[in-house]
Parts: structure tokens; C-alpha cells; sequence
């Protein structure tokens, strides 16, 4: 029986839609080679990205791709319409006149000058690296960076595909690809695009190492440094988070060697751990033990967000008794009452549609132990979420809040979906035989 290639519509639908959205941003710019070069990246990427989807996922996976990257084109105009034109370019303009310098610097074979790194001057190094090969351009980088964050997101999608073939793995896709925050705040050039790519491929690393799938420790390691080179307290966090999961995890097949492995494979992730850690250190300057450096950057980190228009009291975790507040503050708020402008009050209806879910599809709360979770992926992500919020409680600003949220949602809206009904099913023989494996 010929299997029928349903895939050529949706790549049609990216085309069709993607493209000529992109393609307005060089109406109101002159259109320059790194453009073209962007656009057509576009274009590959994502027939390769739905081509992909088809092949695993079958034709209902592939379109809601091809949607989901013509919605992230029309994102990204906005996003450098208000970055650029509505708020003069923020953070965005000073990646954009550095990696103009490094490009120049590199064309000219004369030392780059950029700034610190780990962190902010890593960016700049990204952004002068990208100019040096198409060309400097801020609506050439704002396309790629953008791009980098959509593949981010389908690298999430995977993970969760690989660790939970038994969710929801349609409803968890539109939840994920459509949410308004992954949308927005990865579609422009800076450091929140760079992080939900690099986290993309620490999820799906951490989903193949702990369903025992080929390169997922390799794959795992190069998203932590990926991760760590312009956030290394993210690094830190997700290491920490999936060596405790590794460890209390249950094996599927557990085997005399397994405990050693858990051991090997723990102790390689707390010293990733302590290198991102030591490179946090250096980034804030800050001495003394881990526990101080730590105490001391979330202090660092309260009294700093406190400033602007978006300013609220920080609900930081200290004790045990502080969880609740201060978990619902980092992953939820603000409310829609306390929204201060139109993009945290899409921020506020985006959080009550995430906690209608949680009503409507119970599943989280008959498993909220960490004996219970059977399903390691789960167990990380809700470790790795736990430590985020201790971290982000002590963010007093609701700007702050709503763009380093972004980026871990992913593993927020999972739970809902981890048993659901929907399961994709395979659509070639060669994935149904991979799925029988599993």
C-alpha cells in the first residue's frame, strides 16, 4: 500500500502565508541581500520543519507546523514593529550596533571588541558572527533570531512527543505553537529567542536520555552550553532539576548497571551544574559559597526589578510556607486587573486560559507527589519549574516577570496533557515500527 505524502499542503500553507508576511517587513526597508538571505532561510527551515512533522507526525501535526510558522511570521512584524518603531529599539538596537562592530572587526581582521560574556556580550557576538556572513542588518537578524525561536519551540514539541507518546499530543501541539507569549517574545533579536532555542534542545536532549534514546546526553550537553553562554543560572537550574529527576526517576527497564548509570550520569549534570554556577559567579562579580552567591544574587535580583511602571511587591521564596504565593506570582501573574499595559494584559488572559486548563483537565493534581510521577520528563520539567519559580519570586517587576516566564512554559502547559486520549497516531511503517519499540 502506497503511503500518501500529505505534507505538500501544509508546506504550501508556510509558503503561502509565511513568506509574504516576511516579506512586508522589506516594504518599509530597502530590500538588501541579508533580507533575501533571511527569507529564504525562512522558507527551508520551515519545509524542512513540516516535511518533518509529515513524516513522524502525520498530516493533522504537519499543518498545525505550517500555521504555526506562518502566525510566528506575522509575529515577528509586529514584535519588530513595537521593538523598533514603537519603543525605538530597546535591547535590540545595541545587539544591532555591536554586531555591526564585531562584523566589521571580523571583515577587517582586527580584534573584536564586545562586552561580557557569559551574558549580554554573548548576544552581540551571535548578532556579529550572523552580520559577518549575510550582511548587518536589524530586520535580517530580527528574521533569524526569530526563526531560531520557532525552531526552539519545535524542539519542545518533540521532547514531549518522544517522552509522553501517550498525551495529548495534538492539543499539547496547538497549546504550545499558539501561545501568545512563545509567539511574541521569541520573535525578535535578543536573548529571549536565543533561550527558548537553546532550551528546545535541553528538553529534547533531557526526553532522550531518560526514555534511553540514541545522542541524548550529547544532545542534553550542548543545549546546557548553549544555555549557559548568555544564561548560565538557566543552565544551572535545568541541570540541577533533571539530575534529581534522573535519579528518583523510575527506569522502564532498569538493569543491574542502571543504578551506576543514574550515578555516572547524575554527577556529570552537578558538575555542569557547578561550571554554570562558577560562570554565574564571574558574570555578577559576586564571592563567597554557593549558598551566599546565591542569597545574594536573588536579593541582587528583587531590588533591581523593582523599578517602572510595572513595579509590585515580589512574592520571594524563603521558606516552605512561601511556595504557594510565590509559585502562583511567578508562573501566573499579573492578574487582569493588575495588567499595567496591553502586552502584560494579553500576558494576564494568556495565564487564565493556562490555569481553565488545569480545571477542565485535572490530571496534574491526582499526581502532585514526586512518588507518583511514573513519567520521568514529567518529574523534570516540574523540578525544573519549582526552581525556577524559587529563582523568579524575587522578580518585583511585571515586564521582567512575563518575558523570563516565556521561556519555561513550555514545560507548564505539559501537565494538563501527559494522559490524554489524543495520541498521533504514526503514519509510515518505519514509526510505527519505532512506536511498537517503544
Amino acid at each position: 500500500m502506497t503511503v500518501r505524502r500529505p505534507g505538500h499542503r501544509g508546506v504550501a500553507v508556510a509558503l503561502a502565508l509565511g513568506v509574504p508576511l516576511l516579506g512586508v517587513l522589506v516594504v518599509r526597508w530597502p530590500t538588501t541581500p541579508s533580507v533575501v538571505v533571511a527569507l529564504v532561510a525562512w522558507a527551508v527551515v520551515g519545509r524542512a520543519l513540516v516535511r518533518h512533522a509529515t513524516r513522524h507526525d502525520g498530516e493533522d501535526i504537519a499543518r498545525l507546523v505550517a500555521w504555526a510558522l506562518a502566525a510566528k511570521a506575522a509575529v515577528t512584524l509586529v514584535s519588530y514593529w513595537v521593538t523598533w518603531i514603537y519603543y525605538g529599539g530597546i535591547d535590540a538596537s545595541s545587539y544591532d550596533a555591536n554586531g555591526r562592530a564585531i562584523a566589521t572587526a571580523l571583515w577587517a581582521g582586527e580584534p573584536l571588541v564586545y562586552r561580557e560574556m557569559p551574558g549580554t556580550g554573548s548576544i552581540d557576538l551571535a548578532t556579529g558572527l550572523l552580520y559577518s556572513v549575510i550582511g548587518p542588518s536589524s530586520v535580517a537578524g530580527s528574521l533569524v533570531f526569530s526563526l531560531a525561536g520557532f525552531l526552539g519551540v519545535y524542539l519542545y514539541f518533540r521532547a514531549f512527543r518522544t517522552a509522553v507518546p501517550d498525551g495529548d499530543v495534538r492539543t499539547y501541539g496547538v497549546a504550545l505553537f499558539l501561545l501568545p507569549s512563545l509567539l511574541f517574545w521569541s520573535a525578535a533579536l535578543g536573548k529571549d529567542s536565543w533561550m527558548v532555542f537553546s532550551l528546545g534542545i535541553c528538553a529534547l536532549g533531557a526526553a532522550r536520555l531518560l526514555n534511553r534514546r540514541r545522542h541524548g546526553l550529547a544532545t542534553l550537553l550542548l543545549g546546557l552550553l548553549l544555555c549557559g553562554w548568555v544564561r548560565p543560572h538557566m543552565a544551572f537550574m535545568v541541570a540541577v532539576a533533571l539530575a534529581l529527576g534522573f535519579t528518583l526517576g523510575r527506569s522502564k527497564r532498569p538493569t543491574l548497571i542502571t543504578p551506576l548509570i543514574k550515578l555516572a550520569v547524575a554527577a556529570l549534570l552537578v558538575g555542569s551544574a557547578g561550571v554554570a554556577l562558577l560562570q554565574f559567579q564571574e558574570l555578577t562579580s559576586q564571592e563567597g559559597s554557593t549558598t551566599e552567591v546565591i542569597d545574594q544574587s536573588l536579593s541582587n535580583l528583587e531590588r533591581n526589578s523593582a523599578i517602572g511602571n510595572s513595579e509590585f511587591e515580589a512574592s520571594s521564596i524563603r521558606t516552605v510556607a512561601d511556595v504557594p504565593g510565590g509559585v502562583f506570582t511567578t508562573l501566573f501573574r499579573p492578574l487582569v486587573h493588575e495588567a499595567p499595559n496591553p502586552l502584560a494584559l494579553v500576558s494576564a488572559v494568556e495565564s487564565l486560559a493556562i490555569l481553565w486548563l488545569f480545571v477542565i483537565r485535572p490530571a496534574l493534581g491526582r499526581q502532585l507527589t514526586l512518588g507518583s510521577f511514573a513519567n520521568g520528563y514529567a518529574l523534570f520539567g516540574l523540578l525544573f519549574l519549582l526552581i525556577f519559580c524559587v529563582g523568579f519570586s524575587n522578580v518585583g517587576n511585571f515586564g521582567w516577570l512575563i518575558r523570563q516566564r516565556a521561556q519555561v512554559l513550555p514545560f507548564l502547559i505539559m501537565f494538563p496533557f501527559v494522559h490524554g486520549a489524543a495520541r498521533v497516531a504514526p503514519t509510515t511503517p518505519a514509526v510505527r515500527r519505532s512506536a511498537t519499540a517503544r
